[in-house]
């Protein structure tokens, strides 16, 4: 950062970053030490349970590697100035969920599952491939063919890269989220996204009866766009 670097020396802005890596190191030591392994016992009981009696409309082998493979960590203060500060409970990006330490342990409950509904969710990968040829003085051709996938669509929610990244019914995508959460705890007042959550009933309500379980299915989705029959991946 040009400002930073203005106003204090470099030397320690490196220090300030290698001993807030550290600490935070030491965090997720002890946070997977102590925390973490009573946390994801109380969230794969509730989740197992609804899997197995047709609530979620998901394979327990999925949630088995959802849960094993996604990384789980205390909310970095820096990173969640990105995510609505330190205000958010958790957040989902690629590099895993990042859950907010200052919550009660029920509050850590809900959130976890929230986020790890994210991280189950159905996605649909584009593949795209870009190809650029090049003539060499001796009149060689070579070609270059660039492979890219993007995550086009998570849950209910859809998202464009090119060429600004815009995001489309994410409102819808956390309103289902949430509802999941919500049910599979046991909660039924809404403390989280609950305008929301009325926007779905509504909408819902407009599409008919086989509606909240269309847009449930639809969230699980897994779609491979190579498949001729369009069957899930």
């Amino acid at each position: 950062n040009e400002e930073l670097s203005d106003q204090f020396p470099d030397e320690l802005i490196e220090a300030a970053t290698r001993e807030h890596i550290e600490r935070k190191r030491a965090e997720q030591d002890a946070f997977e030490k102590t925390e973490l392994p009573q946390l994801l016992e109380r969230v794969d009981e509730r989740v197992t349970a609804a899997i197995e009696q047709g609530i979620l409309p998901v394979e327990l082998e999925r949630w088995i590697h959802t849960r094993d493979s996604t990384v789980v960590m205390p909310m970095d203060e820096i990173m969640a100035a990105r995510y609505g500060g330190e205000s958010s409970g958790g957040y989902y990006p690629e590099s895993g969920i990042h859950l907010n330490p200052k919550l009660s342990p029920e509050e850590k409950v809900h959130t976890l599952t929230h986020e790890f509904f994210h991280a189950l969710s159905g996605n649909r990968v584009n593949k795209t491939t870009k190809i650029e040829e090049f003539e060499l003085n001796d009149g060689t051709i070579l070609r270059d063919e660039n492979v890219e996938f993007d995550h086009q669509r998570s849950g209910l929610g859809f998202s464009e890269n090119f060429p600004n990244r815009v995001e489309r019914f994410k409102w819808l995508n956390e309103a289902m989220t949430e509802r999941l959460a919500m049910k599979v705890i046991g909660t039924e007042d809404a403390e989280f996204y609950k305008q929301e959550i009325e926007l779905a009933h509504v909408l819902e309500r407009n599409l008919g009866e086989d509606a909240a379980t269309l847009f449930k299915n639809a969230y699980f989705e897994n779609f491979n766009p190579e498949a001729e029959d369009g069957q899930e991946h």
